[in-house]
């Protein structure tokens, strides 16, 4: 068998995984345990990974330029309206949460006074710190 040039291995790659759809949709079925289940029983597993795998991701991070990420971006913009209509049920779920615990943040920080600068500042904090609060709710 002959060797293929990167570009017809990644155009064998794209054909066959785009045709491979059913194979992926069965597989996902076939899961019995929740991913996110299993990632958080490997929490020290990933940590540790992370922490020896920090060099190697401040090399990859840096060698793609600005004008490689800005025409990359570009050009995945037609699939940002599909993800973002996937996603919305996800949002609202969040937001019917967030959005009234935001109001009674804010509605608390403006009762606070404000004549000072250090009474404008106490009051920046505690937005602050009551939001920060809102994600270790969770």
């Amino acid at each position: 068998m002959s060797r293929m040039t990167p570009q017809q291995a990644a155009e064998k790659w794209a054909s066959r995984t785009a045709s491979a759809t059913g194979d992926w949709e069965r597989g996902v079925q076939n899961v019995t345990q929740a991913p996110g289940a299993a990632a958080a029983a490997a929490k020290d597993k990933w940590a540790a990974g992370v922490a020896a795998a920090k060099d190697r991701f401040a090399a990859n991070s840096q060698a793609v330029s600005l004008t490689e990420w800005k025409s990359r971006a570009v050009a995945k913009s037609s699939r940002y309206s599909q993800g973002t209509e996937a996603a919305k049920p996800k949002m609202q779920t969040f937001l019917q949460t967030f959005l009234p615990a935001q109001e009674a943040i804010t509605n608390s920080v403006r009762a606070m006074p404000s004549t000072t600068p250090e009474q404008r500042e106490a009051r920046m904090i505690a937005q602050m710190r009551q939001t920060r609060a809102l994600r270790q709710q969770k």
